[in-house]
């Protein structure tokens, strides 16, 4: 059934152009789209196990900044709750 309504694409490209250059792309898009996620599984299977040094298990030290009220924050006072330090090299 594909080989003939292709056939007729192809004999009458006048009426057919845009249909059959959107279902290549959207062909040509979901293969990109499923080599890529086997692409991306297939190296996540390939990273090492995670080992204490790389969970994060060291407690930082002690410091003191500011906020942007001004008002001095110290790394103690989120101690017991979650938290992320990210700290930005910036140029500005």
């Amino acid at each position: 059934v594909n080989l003939i309504a292709i056939k007729r694409a192809f004999g009458r490209s006048d009426l057919y152009r845009g249909k059959l250059i959107a279902a290549f792309s959207m062909a040509f898009s979901i293969l990109l789209t499923a080599l890529f996620a086997s692409y991306i599984g297939y190296i996540s299977y390939q990273l090492p196990a995670p080992t204490e040094t790389t969970q994060g298990l060291s407690i930082a030290p002690e410091f003191v900044l500011s906020d942007q009220n001004g008002q001095e924050v110290g790394l103690s006072d989120f101690r017991g709750k979650k938290l992320i330090i990210t700290f930005y090299r910036g140029h500005w």
